[in-house]
């Protein structure tokens, strides 16, 4: 991409060439070339727009580069610009990454902040979260919210990751009832991960031959 970039300067009047650059350094992990290339905007007399903020802050996040995606924040709030979700979701993901999970929740209220609804990928985060935390009471509030305000971005991991909660505590009936909360009431059909995440409850508890009776059932 980069030499089919450099070889057409021509096509560098849409943006989205400059785009295509950037997504192919993201992919290929090559993380200086990814902020090289972003900083040679500002040495062109360009200014990224809030596309090129999404691109690069995702792709610091994603190895935890907290300082660099909070900077990039800074910056494109003091150009009055107005976050989008990869801008959300980035500063959300950089600090999980980071082990900052209590600062998860305030990146987390900036959603409802900027009217902007979390995605299936970002309620995940927050899963993790109350997992770090051990809090369990905590993850089934928010399930309580996502059903109230959108059904629908429930999926099988966030069941997962509630059950596979209840194994550091051993509690079987509150797992057993969220996976038949899962299967009943969401309609959603168990695989790999929600089986293996009471299968876990069990085994903890325990109740190997549970465990196996689960896994045949499903099998």
């Amino acid at each position: 991409v980069k030499p089919t970039y450099e070889m057409y300067p021509q096509a560098h009047n849409e943006d989205t060439q400059f785009d295509y650059l950037l997504v192919a350094h993201a992919n290929s992990k090559d993380w200086q070339g990814l902020q090289q290339q972003f900083n040679t905007l500002f040495g062109i007399g360009e200014l990224p727009n809030i596309l090129h903020y999404g691109i690069v802050m995702h792709s610091m996040a994603r190895i935890g580069e907290l300082e660099s995606v909070d900077k990039l924040y800074t910056q494109l709030l003091r150009r009055k610009m107005i976050p989008t979700y990869p801008i959300l979701h980035s500063l959300l993901l950089a600090h999980y990454k980071t082990g900052d999970l209590n600062g998860c929740f305030t990146q987390f209220e900036l959603f409802e902040k900027y009217s902007i609804a979390p995605s299936a990928s970002a309620y995940t985060i927050m899963f993790k979260v109350y997992r770090g935390l051990g809090d369990i009471d905590g993850g089934l509030r928010l399930l309580k919210k996502m059903t109230e305000n959108d059904k629908a971005t429930i999926t099988e991991t966030h069941f997962a990751i509630l059950i596979h909660m209840c194994s550091r505590f051993t509690n079987i009936p509150i797992a057993q009832e969220l996976f038949n909360v899962m299967i009943n009431d969401y309609d959603i059909l168990p695989t790999g991960a929600g089986v293996a995440s009471l299968m876990d409850v069990y085994i903890e508890s325990g109740m190997p031959q549970e465990a196996l009776k689960l896994f045949k059932q499903f099998a």
